[in-house]
């Protein structure tokens, strides 16, 4: 019996639907050989209403086989969790509710996660994987070091010990440790944010990890890849570009050099003689004054203290740090002069109020003589009605002694 020939247009319509199968079939396969890998970050977008927008709440992925392994920036590495692909490509596991591939080759994947993250990826790139961790680390503990990158000029990073508080902020995390980033303005003073950070091995590479304790979008992760006594080299991505980064040590002065500063600091008596400054921002301020709370508020700093030079130091041998208005205290706390000789750690507790913490704050010392000492810094004035504002100031002491 002759087989029947369909009409044109039949062969046509069949011919159009067999090509959108075919492509709907490549489309939807998976190649799992390149999923098993080591991947990290290297841009993640956050979808809303308004557009998208720049995340960093990165996460490193490691398939291997029917395992995936989640490692975030700060935290510990999560155990091995079981994994499977879909029929719409989406990973399936105990982590996520939603994590669909949107597209995989062996130099890249992105993925769409629920919430309308959208993170992509490359494998882990190769670097030195002789690096010892334990001895980096060492090195960073309680120095100062600046970071050069295309992005990021002009900050120094203080790395401090182990913090006990990590737990609170990044639950399960173990042996985190604190930084404080300082950034100089376009003025000179400098401003800070607190952070945590860690040392990891991931695929056997060194990872140096930051994370803002308030979500700045600095570095989420430095992939390092070389060290010597003064300078670790390495490289991160910025909105899916790799950066070269460089963090090279302060060096610190030897001890007569950084004892004689220490010493001029003491000996004044320090009274404003100029300054400049540049507004910063503008703050209602219920966390600035306790409506329910007994106020001095002749021990608020404002603007017209500056105008008539009342602000004094006092760098006292003991550690102790005053900041009067005129004759009366109106800050005390602490201070100290960092290794370089440049920069001074202060904690601060306004008198104003009962029961006001101390602050930690930091001060640019710019130029310091037995006579003269020149520092810039933010400061916070009074400006009445619960509120203040933040300032940049720039300010001229003289030693009247």
């Amino acid at each position: 019996m002759q087989a029947r020939l369909l009409p044109p247009i039949m062969l046509k319509k069949t011919l159009i639907l067999l090509i959108f199968a075919t492509i709907n079939f490549s489309c939807s396969q998976i190649n799992l050989e390149y999923l098993e890998n080591t991947w990290i970050p290297i841009d993640c977008m956050f979808t809303h209403a308004d557009g998208q927008h720049s995340c960093n709440d990165w996460v490193f992925l490691s398939f291997d086989n029917s395992s995936l392994t989640i490692i975030n920036q700060v935290g510990h590495n999560g155990d091995p969790i079981q994994y499977q692909i879909d029929d719409s490509n989406s990973i399936v596991c105990e982590q996520f509710t939603k994590a669909q591939i949107k597209s995989l080759n062996k130099n890249s994947l992105e993925i769409e996660f629920d919430g309308g993250y959208t993170y992509s990826f490359i494998p882990m790139p190769n670097s030195d994987e002789s690096i010892n961790q334990k001895s980096l680390a060492e090195s960073l503990i309680n120095n100062e070091w600046i970071l050069e990158s295309k992005h990021f000029n002009n900050s120094r990073w203080e790395f401090l010990g182990t913090n006990e508080d990590a737990g609170l902020f990044k639950p399960g995390s173990k042996n985190v440790f604190s930084l404080n980033k300082l950034y100089t303005t376009e003025m000179g003073p400098l401003r800070y944010e607190s952070a945590f950070w860690v040392i990891k091995s991931v695929d056997q590479k060194t990872l140096l990890f930051v994370e803002s304790l308030y979500g700045s979008t600095d570095f989420a992760y430095i992939l390092i890849e070389d060290v010597t006594n003064n300078t670790i080299s390495g490289s991160t991505w910025f909105c899916g570009e790799r950066q070269n980064v460089i963090l090279r040590k302060e060096e610190p002065l030897n001890d007569a050099e950084l004892q004689n500063r220490k010493s001029m600091l003491v000996s004044g008596n320090w009274i404003l003689d100029e300054f400049s400054s540049s507004k910063k921002w503008h703050a209602m301020s219920e966390n600035f004054i306790d409506f329910d709370s007994e106020l001095d508020s002749t021990l608020l700093i404002d603007s017209l203290d500056f105008v008539d030079k009342k602000i004094r130091y006092a760098f006292n041998p003991d550690g102790k740090l005053e900041i009067c208005i005129g004759d009366r205290t109106a800050v005390k706390g602490t201070w100290e002069l960092l290794k370089s000789g440049t920069i001074i750690k202060t904690t601060e507790q306004k008198l104003a109020e009962k029961n006001e913490p101390f602050l930690t704050n930091y001060i640019l010392v710019e130029n310091l003589t037995n006579n003269e000492l020149v520092i810039s810094r933010e400061e916070e004035l009074h400006i009445g009605d619960y509120r203040s504002i933040h300032y940049y100031f720039k300010e001229k002491y003289k030693n009247r002694r």
